[in-house]
């Protein structure tokens, strides 16, 4: 690997470690202040995140949290956008 797709590949890993990092720091935040929507949204996306970089199971575990909350509320749309992830999650 070239010199330049070393640091690409060293940023883009960085990047997404800041995110998973942004992203159960909210989730943790949405939990404590008892905000079930955007803990769900939250969860969802960065579901679809770690499915589409084939990291599965993670993208599963947040899925299997945020299915119920997302049912409870009715939330629909989202329902659907998890099912997706949950699709993408189990075409391994």
């Amino acid at each position: 690997m070239s010199p330049a797709r070393s640091k690409s590949a060293a940023r883009s890993q960085r990047g997404t470690r800041d995110h998973d990092g942004n992203a159960a720091r909210a989730a943790a935040i949405f939990r404590e202040v008892g905000m079930p929507f955007p803990l769900a949204v939250t969860l969802v996306e960065a579901a679809e995140r770690r499915a589409g970089s084939g990291r599965w199971a993670e993208a599963e575990a947040l899925l299997t949290e945020a299915r119920p909350i997302l049912e409870e509320l009715r939330a629909e749309p989202w329902l659907r956008r998890a099912a997706e992830a949950g699709r993408q999650a189990s075409v391994v």
